[in-house]
């Protein structure tokens, strides 16, 4: 105390040097947790470290669902953990869509989802659950197959420049068949009257086979589906494809010309799927899927497979930002249409 008392200034000197030591001691501590705390998170919870979940809005032994399960094990021998197909299905895939934007984004819950789900569905339904364009996070495009213009064989129209000439000059009186209101070949349809200023008529069905059986009949003129809901048709000689809404000729059906090829510009429509995560899934999971995704799709026999699986599907790669613009423009564009068109979200 008496030291203390006479030399204060030494005192405190050393007190204070005593202070600085502490205080880079501290220092060194902290950068030290700071470094390791990344290696021991990830250590304690490496993504995946459990089965995945993915859901699919379509019943079993559909087209969606064939792909699931041939996409499912691929993509689980990536990461390394089981994928468990899931279906939830109704309301054209929107049930299983809304389920998973509401699920937690800790990417254990996924959803195969389609133009049907995720770009069709806020022009036709108006209470729906969840917004395409903002509850989700996109991970990787799947698969997509474009439309077919098809007539039936016995048509007189060969081409589809004979077919578009015929609509013009007699507005009204040619008929195009669909699944029902708001599905996707009748948007395809009224997208096609908006590209071309042609106007046809629209003929709801209960279903795309009523649609196609009374187009074979003669009772209906034309048709909007799918490559995969025409192809088998096509093969047979029951219908005539005038052309395929793709950039580029099928390799099933090089024969097809294109829309633009045949005449017909800026107008390609395809039915697409994606694997999507729900919103707030952290950028480092997104990745680590996108990533598992196309080291899965890949391989050529893979490629072959979901050719072979969805008649005439074709893998389309895109990142996960490209996915996520595409997803807003399809969603807006078929916005567009509808409203065009007169069509009320029900």
């Amino acid at each position: 105390m008496m030291f203390e008392h006479m030399n204060p200034p030494r005192a405190r000197a050393r007190a204070s040097r005593s202070e600085r030591g502490w205080a880079a001691a501290r220092r060194l501590l902290c950068a030290a947790v700071v470094a390791v705390a990344p290696l021991w998170a990830g250590a304690q919870g490496a993504y995946p470290d459990k089965p995945i979940k993915l859901m699919v809005g379509y019943p079993p032994g559909g087209g969606t669902d064939i792909l699931a399960r041939l996409i499912g094990p691929k993509l689980a021998a990536e990461l390394g953990q089981p994928v468990v197909i899931e279906n939830r299905s109704g309301a054209t895939g929107t049930i299983a869509a809304g389920l998973v934007a509401k699920a937690p984004p800790d990417g254990y819950t996924l959803l195969l989802g389609t133009n049907a789900s995720n770009a069709l569905a806020p022009a036709v339904i108006a209470s729906l659950s969840y917004d395409p364009r903002s509850d989700f996070a996109p991970v990787a495009m799947l698969a997509s197959v474009p439309q077919m213009i098809s007539v039936a064989a016995d048509s007189p129209f060969k081409t589809l420049g004979e077919f578009m000439a015929h609509a013009k000059a007699n507005p009204g009186q040619l008929f195009y068949g669909t699944p029902g209101n708001g599905s996707a070949p009748h948007l395809a349809g009224r997208l096609f009257e908006t590209t071309t200023g042609i106007t046809l008529m629209h003929v709801p069905y209960r279903g795309a086979g009523h649609a196609i059986t009374d187009m074979i009949g003669g009772r209906t003129h034309v048709s909007f589906e799918s490559a995969s809901s025409s192809s088998a048709l096509i093969r047979s000689g029951r219908i005539r494809a005038l052309a395929v809404a793709a950039p580029q000729r099928l390799p099933q059906f090089p024969d097809v010309p294109t829309t633009s090829q045949a005449g017909l510009q800026g107008y390609e429509v395809s039915v697409w799927f994606g694997l999507f995560a729900p919103k707030g899934t952290p950028q480092a999971i997104v990745r680590r899927l996108h990533t598992a995704v196309n080291r899965a799709l890949a391989p050529s026999d893979v490629q072959a497979q979901i050719a072979n699986a969805m008649a005439s599907g074709v893998w389309t790669p895109m990142e996960p930002r490209e996915f996520s613009g595409f997803v807003v423009s399809e969603v807006d564009r078929y916005m567009r249409v509808a409203k065009q068109a007169g069509i009320v979200p029900e």
